[in-house]
């Protein structure tokens, strides 16, 4: 059985002498509490520093192709990445001639 404790400071506790043999575990270390994080970063932990780059990148508009050239990436996964957002809404795609380009979409 693994037991998170707060109590727990430097090495993880092992208790044999149960019936169930159970190991407790330090949930985080007193003086080292974690930040929110900010800005680009706070993007990137929630959707991801690739996905996060393909979205910053579209800007005004770009194809799969440019994207993909421009953050040096294979096409398949600017492609993957731009279908992820676009269902989540964060982008929009239009057919451009016989290119589709995508762009950013304002917050809400």
């Amino acid at each position: 059985m693994l037991i998170p404790s707060v109590m727990c400071l430097d090495e993880p506790l092992i208790a044999l002498d149960e019936a169930i043999p159970a190991l407790s575990y330090a949930v985080r270390r007193p003086g080292r509490a974690r930040r929110a994080p900010s800005g680009d970063s706070a993007q990137s932990a929630l959707i991801g520093a690739t996905r996060s780059r393909v979205l910053t990148a579209v800007g005004e508009g770009a194809t799969t192709t440019q994207l993909a050239r421009g953050l040096d990436l294979p096409t398949s996964t600017g492609s993957s990445h731009l279908a992820v957002l676009h269902c989540a809404g964060l982008v929009s795609r239009s057919r451009e001639g016989k290119s589709v380009v995508y762009r950013t979409l304002p917050t809400r």
